[in-house]
């Protein structure tokens, strides 16, 4: 009897327990496995409780990660609609006389600049277009949600 399958065996000690003719060490034996069946059942019952909490747990992330995306995604076509209304009123700067206004201040108040005055409003128009780079490169960065540009000190 001590060969057979588990299932096969509980079933025999239950039978002898029901007619009353179980032995001692059958009795042992039918008490292992019933105790066996009980922790096995106890374990299937908190794995399960476990896995529903995960579940529910996943859930919740699941449906943080959604309204984040979608606080995201409002927030990206609001930032892009408001890249497109400033692309569309900014004007079109015309370098030449932002050139001439240098040039003519620079002679103005230091005569003897005159011969390296055009060289210095071009630096000073070099500084104001990398200004202006670093400002669109800001701008296309948030527009791309990633924020990782560090300005020049």
């Amino acid at each position: 009897m001590t060969t057979q399958p588990e299932p096969d065996r509980l079933h025999h000690l239950l039978d002898r327990a029901r007619r009353g003719v179980i032995l001692p060490d059958e009795g042992e034996a039918l008490a292992t496995l019933v105790g066996e069946r009980e922790a096995a059942i106890e374990q299937a019952e908190l794995d399960a409780e476990q896995q529903a909490r995960h579940f529910r747990t996943i859930c919740g992330e699941r449906e943080s990660y959604r309204q984040a995306w979608k606080y995201e995604q409002k927030h990206r076509a609001t930032a892009e609609a408001r890249v497109r209304e400033l692309e569309a009123s900014a004007p079109e700067v015309d370098r030449r006389p932002l050139h001439a206004r240098h040039v003519a201040a620079l002679t103005d108040a230091y005569p003897d600049l005159r011969h390296t005055a055009d060289h210095i409003a071009n630096l000073i128009l070099g500084v104001r277009d990398e200004h202006v780079r670093e400002l669109e490169q800001r701008v296309a960065e948030l527009t791309a949600g990633q924020p990782t540009h560090q300005p020049t000190p």
